[in-house]
């Protein structure tokens, strides 16, 4: 197993070079992690919403959001309408405890809102699943609603 300096560097290096994409305009979805509550105090819904969003960056540019081909549904690997955004490095970028919702309380809602730099499609994610499992490769998976 590496060092922890050895760790450091390969972080930072994976995170130099997934900026690269973006610095270069191939990188059209900004990502948005967005928790709302209401001033309603029955259930979420009720009352007048306020919500609180954050943009997910990899060293100040958006990571990769792609959504799954027909390929990779008709061989199993992922679901319609399924989103992949990352991989993203926490350390570096949003830290992994906002991109997990771990500050939601009861009552509030958390989602993924991906908006298109060029034509301004906007699409509602909620997250499916969340995945770092392995080193440098954290992913968000999540699905589109309406």
């Amino acid at each position: 197993m590496g060092s922890p300096e050895r760790r450091a560097r390969y972080r930072h290096i994976a995170t130099r070079c997934r900026a690269i994409p973006g610095k270069h305009g191939l990188r059209p979805w900004h990502v948005y992690l967005d928790t709302s509550s209401w001033s309603g105090s029955d259930h979420p819904g009720d009352g007048t919403e306020t919500t609180t969003s954050v943009e997910l960056l990899e060293n100040g540019q958006p990571p990769k959001a792609r959504q799954a081909s027909s390929k990779d549904v008709a061989l199993g690997f992922a679901e319609v309408g399924e989103w992949r955004i990352g991989p993203v490095t926490p350390v570096e970028g949003t830290a992994w405890a906002t991109l997990l919702a771990s500050a939601v309380t009861t009552g509030q809602t958390f989602r993924v809102r991906l908006v298109h730099d060029e034509i301004g499609d906007v699409v509602h994610l909620v997250v499916s699943k969340t995945s770092k499992d392995r080193a440098l490769q954290y992913v968000l998976t999540a699905q589109a609603v309406s």
